[in-house]
């Protein structure tokens, strides 16, 4: 009992880290789109291996990893301007593995961020599949934002696609962002 205690106290340490990471990252997913962008950018770059050590903790459990997916998404703009993309990736994959079922918002912007971060990565084929998984997602459960984010990355990882359709796509994702009144759409 008296080794046990340690290990709980240790467990809830670990669980708050993660809170605290989460937190943080729904911040920064606002301050890199706002004029503070380069102090947020630095606040969470000094913080990587903080969220990679709150990305391993989710891993550990499956329910956590739930979680995880939902740290991972929501740090799209972080993923990008630091260039880890395949690290995102990678992180998504175990993620979705250890996950079994989560909840389709979550994994809807967790497989829209790897998707958009693939096309930067010049990944076509996978960010494509990505997109198209998050599009079908978003089609089963009505998730109209994550639907107008599929559409307007589809487009530019769609080789050999008829423009006027690549357009329609585009502008049903316009059209989405305005409706959500979501400027960064």
């Amino acid at each position: 009992l008296e080794q046990l205690e340690p290990m709980e106290i240790l467990e809830e340490s670990r669980q708050h880290h993660f809170e605290y990471f989460l937190a943080l990252a729904e911040q920064g997913k606002i301050g890199l789109r706002r004029p503070a962008q380069a102090q947020w950018l630095s606040i969470l770059k000094a913080e990587t291996d903080n969220i990679r050590a709150a990305l391993s903790w989710s891993l550990e459990v499956q329910i956590r990893a739930k979680l995880g997916l939902q740290l991972l998404g929501t740090l799209r703009d972080f993923w990008e301007h630091t260039g880890l993309y395949m690290e995102a990736y990678q992180w998504l994959e175990r993620l979705l593995e250890r996950a079994g079922n989560p909840d389709p918002a979550i994994q809807i912007e967790a497989l829209i961020t790897v998707g958009y971060l693939m096309a930067w990565q010049g990944d076509f084929d996978e960010s494509r599949r990505m997109l198209e998984a998050s599009l079908h997602l978003c089609e089963e459960t009505g998730n109209i934002s994550g639907r107008g984010h599929a559409l307007l990355w589809l487009p530019a990882v769609l080789p050999g696609h008829n423009f006027g359709t690549l357009i329609e796509m585009c502008e049903e994702a316009l059209a989405i962002f305005e409706t959500l009144d979501d400027p960064w759409g």
